[in-house]
């Protein structure tokens, strides 16, 4: 979100394609009013916030995308030896649900040219 050409807030999103599902790895965002990441584990299960970069939304925005461009790899590596019981589900509605909702923004985000990457295996 942008306001006279200042972010204001924004949302990154990492995704994998596992088993032909979409499912988050991590969501770094200032939906709160501060810059934070949220990692998930294989079960969907969300963890509590970790900040992240103490800058304006436009630059913790940059700073995100950078690390994950950087680091994708090294985070699908922890998301897929993460623990399966974790903290809190992600949501409440049902994984259908969830699988549709993940499927409508990988198709937003194919056509807007934004990365993603796939996974394979367990």
């Amino acid at each position: 979100m942008t306001e006279r050409g200042k972010v204001m807030g924004y949302s990154v999103v990492l995704l994998v394609l596992r088993e032909g599902d979409w499912h988050t790895v991590r969501v770094y965002d200032n939906a709160h009013g501060a810059n934070e990441m949220h990692r998930y584990t294989l079960a969907e299960c969300k963890q509590a916030a970790e900040p992240v970069h103490a800058g304006e939304p436009g630059e913790a925005m940059r700073a995100t995308r950078d690390e994950v461009l950087a680091g994708y790899e090294k985070m699908l590596e922890a998301w897929r030896t993460s623990r399966t019981n974790e903290l809190l589900p992600a949501s409440s509605l049902p994984s259908a649900s969830r699988a549709a909702g993940r499927r409508s923004l990988q198709r937003r985000m194919q056509r807007k040219g934004i990365f993603g990457t796939q996974a394979s295996g367990p």
